[in-house]
């Protein structure tokens, strides 16, 4: 008889063996394997398995859930049994005695990996006698104890494997409901059930019973159909069925090993519009697309614990699993060509009405790049800014392309055109492409600067508290405070605002004392306008030297009641630069000349305090009366005064034809 023996440290072993908590069924799915195996090896036709779940019905009540927790599981067969051969296999860690059938040798392992006992009792027919052969496997030094065997009366081959006291984490995670356990049985034996290998019995203790092959053909055959493909020499078959009551809510395409669920990738990775579950366009109802892919390349390269494959992930000599996913992905997109079609024609609807109300600046990608519209996640379609962001990566792909082909197009040589028609069309859909690129370009502009306007009009508003926005906010909404034209990039700043000629200057500084400033240097660390927002701006036009103008802007806040004189501090400014030694940042000295025209904005709230200041200093009332204007001939200065009503009406009429012309509301 056998020893009770096993030569391996079986703590070490299961420690070591890898098992998340959400694969809590996975001790249960090797128990079945082994009951599919020891039915084909007795030989017999009319295989059985039973399963028994056994619920913990105390917590059920302390808890008051609907389903009790489970604590034990008990798995019963007619197959060969734990005759010597198996029994062996089993004492051996990694056993290769199931090689052929995939078997790595450690599945048992997985029942200790997640359950603290498990009992067997086993009757099997050997040289013509049956024994019973009973022992406990757990995580001992022996790993088998209390063995006990002996012949017996029985003439009728049963195993049952009793997994005892589900340990906590796994536990956690596993289905409740008898009919989830068993749709995710279903899952993973899949093919099994195709082939009607045995019948599989679910039971629990109370009195709850379903038949797994009955409900394979009820609710999953019907909706299941068979294909294969080539790939590099190697024949993959793939089947695909609609699940409609699947316990999982993505569509998931799965890669088999010895008819046995290996590896799962969700589907709308690579067809985004399969993910989530798909509406039937016949019954209404919803589904979740399954595929499931086996051949023998896979079975040869399934890891030691069934979990993945020891195959190169991305494109190799030999097969990778990115070649036979874009494979099964293709047969699945023929597959589903039906509903793939009615998708993308909401799809197309929807994303046509965004561009068209929300965001014309992507008309040009309707035109040339419709069919990009489908690579766009059908659950993206209800929010705006992750379908905007979609639409921008498919802009700056178009924009990139039409780049390489401008390029192609001025390096190409009159006498290396061998088909003069084809490049004048491909030339010419270039230009098109180019052209159309461009307005949206200019649409997007266009469409940036309404929304700049909507929020400097925002600004400008009084608050709930009865507050008006500080001159900072207002500063930082047409140039970043505390930065230069070296600082930021053309987009970031909003100086069109207050005049369109302001965007093209040599050098712009925003809040930066007179000594920091990069194009000329005074002896001097005040910080202009320091009282109210810390800093003028200051920037030169042209590219003349040593400068052509020199332009100040003063913000005010809003409404404010003070007693500052903006006209003197920016006459201030003027006299510091134009009457002291100015040098450059290497210390040369520059000349300001004389006859050098100042420019300066003073933006602020016509308040009446203010118009009386204005007044008495000889400034011109706008024609509007909304603003001021005067020029200083001995300081060569115009200074312009403009309320913050007249700067939001003025840049508001200024780009009011473009606004029109995209349709944007008033």
């Amino acid at each position: 008889m056998q020893t009770d023996n096993m030569q391996i440290d079986l703590a070490g072993r299961v420690k070591n063996t890898n098992l998340s908590p959400s694969k809590a069924l996975w001790p249960l799915f090797e128990a079945i394997t082994n009951s599919i195996h020891a039915i084909e090896d007795a030989g017999i036709k009319k295989g059985r398995i039973h399963l028994m779940i056994e619920r913990d019905n105390t917590q059920q009540s302390l808890k008051g859930s609907d389903f009790a927790p489970i604590k034990t599981i008990l798995i019963e067969d007619n197959g060969i049994g734990f005759n010597d051969n198996n029994l062996n296999s089993f004492r051996t860690s990694d056993s290769t005695f199931k090689a052929k059938r995939g078997g790595k040798g450690i599945g048992r392992l997985l029942w200790l990996k997640v359950f603290e006992h498990v009992q067997i009792d086993s009757v099997f027919q050997q040289n013509e006698v049956f024994y019973q052969r009973c022992f406990e496997f757990s995580l001992t030094k022996q790993g088998i104890s209390d063995l006990e065997e002996n012949q017996t009366d029985k003439t009728e081959r049963k195993t049952i494997v009793k997994l005892s006291q589900f340990k906590e984490p796994y536990q956690k995670k596993c289905p409740k409901s008898l009919e989830k356990i068993a749709l995710r049985i279903i899952e993973h034996f899949l093919i099994y059930f195709m082939f009607d290998h045995c019948s599989i019995i679910l039971q629990d203790n109370d009195d709850n019973t379903l038949i797994l092959n009955e409900l394979y053909q009820e609710r999953i055959r019907p909706y299941t159909e068979k294909g294969s493909f080539q790939l590099k020499n190697e024949t993959f078959e793939i089947m695909t069925l609609r699940f409609y009551e699947s316990s999982i809510n993505e569509s998931q395409v799965h890669l088999c090993a010895y008819q046995r669920d290996v590896w799962a990738e969700r589907i709308d990775k690579y067809l985004p519009d399969l993910g989530n579950r798909i509406e039937d366009q016949t019954s209404g109802k919803k589904f979740i697309l399954l595929a499931y892919i086996e051949s023998h390349y896979l079975d040869q390269h399934v890891n030691a614990e069934r979990t993945d494959f020891n195959i190169d992930d991305e494109e190799s000599l030999f097969v990778s699993k990115s070649e036979v996913i874009e494979m099964a992905m293709s047969h699945i997109k023929e597959q589903m060509k039906t509903y793939l079609d009615a998708i993308n024609a909401t799809k197309k609807q929807r994303v046509e009405n965004y561009v068209q109300k929300e965001a014309p600046r992507y008309r040009h990608i309707l035109k040339h790049r419709a069919e990009c519209l489908h690579t766009i996640p059908l659950k993206l379609l209800d929010k705006p800014q992750s379908m905007d962001l979609e639409l921008y990566k498919v802009s700056v792909q178009l924009e990139l392309e039409l780049m390489e082909k401008g390029k192609r197009f001025l390096t190409t040589k009159i006498e290396d055109i061998k088909d003069l028609p084809q490049y004048q069309a491909e030339y010419n859909k270039y230009l098109e492409q180019e052209n159309e690129l461009s307005k949206a370009k200019l649409a997007e502009y266009v469409a940036h600067r309404d929304i700049i306007l909507k929020l400097l009009e925002s600004h400008l508003k009084q608050s709930d508290n009865g507050k008006y926005s500080k001159e900072k906010s207002l500063h930082s909404l047409i140039f970043p405070v505390g930065q230069t034209s070296d600082d930021i990039a053309y987009d970031d700043h909003h100086l069109w605002i207050i005049d369109e000629r302001l965007s093209y200057h040599k050098y712009l500084a925003s809040d930066k004392a007179l000594n920091r400033l990069e194009p000329i240097v005074l002896n001097d660390k005040k910080r202009p306008d320091i009282i109210v927002f810390n800093s003028p701006l200051v920037f030169v036009e042209e590219e003349s030297r040593p400068f052509s103008s020199i332009v100040i802007i003063e913000f005010k806040r809003p409404m404010r009641q003070d007693s500052d004189d903006p006209v003197e501090q920016v006459y201030g400014y003027i006299n510091k630069i134009r009457n002291e030694d100015v040098t450059d940042k290497e210390g040369m000295l520059i000349s300001v000349r004389e006859n050098t025209p100042f420019y300066c904005y003073i933006i602020c709230s016509l308040t009446k305090k203010m118009r009386n200041l204005f007044e008495l200093k000889d400034f011109t009332k706008s024609p509007d009366e909304l603003g001021y204007f005067y020029y200083h001939k001995n300081l060569k200065a115009y200074i312009e005064v403009i309320s913050y009503e007249k700067l939001l009406k003025d840049a508001k009429e200024r780009n009011r034809v473009l606004f029109d012309k995209l349709n944007l509301p008033r």
